[in-house]
């Protein structure tokens, strides 16, 4: 039975085009193509951990842009892409603002990092975000003003919050770009 079925999936790809379904062909070739990829990237990162003495699991999924690797240390997932979740665990008192892109998501043992695009001008979206980070009680302790650019250092707790926030006006003025990256990180303990 088996080997009927394995048979059957080398010929299924071979004969729909004959009979006019280019796209259909298309599309399964595109998606052993993705899974053969997942599968590749997955033993690497498994290969890349065994190297470093640690034993782990890598799930990749292409289609969601998400990779997730658990080994006996922790969990890290990452995410990148058009539309990246911000990770359910992420700090209630770091505020998100609304109308951004998440284009990246990462988080591994209660450490976080959150890159966005925006339409808001640097100025005022960094006005928001030391708004939202003082009255969540964080302290800010560096705040470099370079214009186009600002990253602000706060603490709260034992953990660390880093904001930065950049425009490519200068590179394109007629659809600038603000860039936002959120880090947070705790201290280990």
């Amino acid at each position: 039975m088996k080997k009927h079925a394995f048979r059957l999936l080398l010929i299924v790809p071979l004969v729909i085009p004959a009979a006019g379904c280019d796209w259909v062909g298309d599309l399964i070739s595109e998606k052993v193509s993705e899974k053969v990829s997942e599968k590749v990237a997955e033993e690497v990162i498994e290969s890349a951990l065994e190297g470093d003495g640690k034993n782990g699991k890598a799930e990749v999924d292409l289609s969601s842009g998400k990779v997730e690797v658990k080994t006996d240390k922790g969990k890290m997932t990452y995410g990148a892409g058009e539309d990246v979740k911000i990770p359910e665990s992420f700090p209630s008192d770091v505020v998100i603002p609304d109308n951004i892109k998440v284009k990246m998501a990462f988080e591994a043992e209660n450490n976080f990092n959150v890159m966005a695009e925006s339409g808001i001008e640097p100025g005022p979206l960094a006005e928001r975000m030391i708004n939202d980070a003082e009255s969540n009680g964080w302290k800010k302790k560096s705040d470099m003003n370079m214009g186009n650019a600002r990253i602000m250092a706060y603490e709260k707790d034992s953990r660390n919050l880093a904001i930065s926030i950049a425009n490519n006006r200068e590179k394109q003025p007629e659809n600038p770009i603000t860039i936002l990256n959120i880090n947070v990180q705790s201290e280990k303990k």
